[in-house]
């Protein structure tokens, strides 16, 4: 039988999936503190719930999707507070894993069985069913939800125990720093040689020298249009912290991803709301842009 779907949580990627699950007619319950959120979310046609404990209540499957740790630590303790016995919680934030852990350890106690399943790709990739999910946990858990994942994601991955999830989605980050870094840097190097942004781009693109990020991001860094953001400098920002305390943790040292933050740091100065492929236009070198 399929796994009803709630969401915790109705900002960009919230709403994207439950734009998703209404466009193929599905139903799907949310709840967020947001007044506005809520009233966007009901224009779908989704049945907004009063709180995260309502919502609990309605549906087999709580999706969070949360701002901060402050957030997930409110939300669990609600949740733990309730009956949770026979309902899945997938947690699919970019948080800290200490943060998860000490929500799986309060919801487990009130019966719930909770994965830490990051979602990678952004909220204009999740609408096109082009992003992936990375399901960490007890494996029986992850495949019992596949098919409700399977309704708003493209690949469902089961990556290992509790925690592997956001090991891999920082993995991920990490690289969409480093290569729209990359991306930014090559086209401003064909600008110095006399090519047009457009140019390299359309030729590199689908090449064996492209990646995802030179073609979405090359795309904006052609067009010059960083707002409406698809992927905002300020959760660059925010998830650079933890992919940094990871890496401390784990003992290892990511010189190329500091290093592309140089132009980064700048960018986010001035206005962390745009896209990251601004990055473009805060690079340090001879040509004009």
């Amino acid at each position: 039988m399929a796994l009803s779907i709630g969401i915790i949580g109705l900002g960009e990627m919230g709403y994207a999936i439950s734009a998703v699950l209404r466009q193929r007619e599905l139903p799907v319950w949310g709840f967020d503190v947001s007044c506005t959120r809520m009233r966007d979310f009901e224009a779908l046609g989704g049945s907004a719930c009063a709180s995260a404990s309502v919502l609990a209540a309605s549906c087999d499957l709580i999706v969070t999707l949360l701002p901060s740790e402050t957030a997930l630590k409110s939300i669990s303790v609600e949740l733990g507070a309730l009956n949770g016995a026979g309902k899945y919680l997938a947690e699919c934030s970019t948080l800290g894993i200490d943060a998860k852990t000490d929500a799986l350890k309060t919801v487990a106690k009130a019966g719930f069985s909770m994965l830490d399943a990051p979602i990678s790709g952004t909220a204009e990739q999740t609408r096109e069913m082009k992003s992936t999910v990375f399901l960490s946990g007890a494996k029986a858990d992850a495949e019992a939800m596949f098919p409700a994942f399977a309704q708003f994601t493209a690949r469902q991955m089961y990556v290992g125990s509790f925690g592997a999830g956001m090991a891999i989605k920082l993995v991920s980050n990490h690289l969409v720093a480093v290569n729209t870094a990359a991306a930014a840097e090559a086209i401003r190097f064909g600008q110095a040689m006399g090519l047009d942004r457009a140019t390299v781009h359309n030729l590199i693109s689908g090449g064996p020298a492209s990646s995802g990020m030179f073609e979405i991001r090359g795309a904006r860094m052609v067009s010059g249009k960083y707002q409406p953001a698809s992927g905002k400098l300020a959760v660059m920002a925010k998830d650079r912290r933890l992919i940094e305390e990871a890496a401390q943790t784990a003992g290892y040292s990511l010189s190329v991803f500091e290093t592309c933050f140089l132009a980064f740091d700048r960018a986010i100065e001035d206005d962390d709301q745009n896209d990251l492929a601004i990055v473009i236009d805060y690079l340090v070198g001879e040509d004009s842009a």
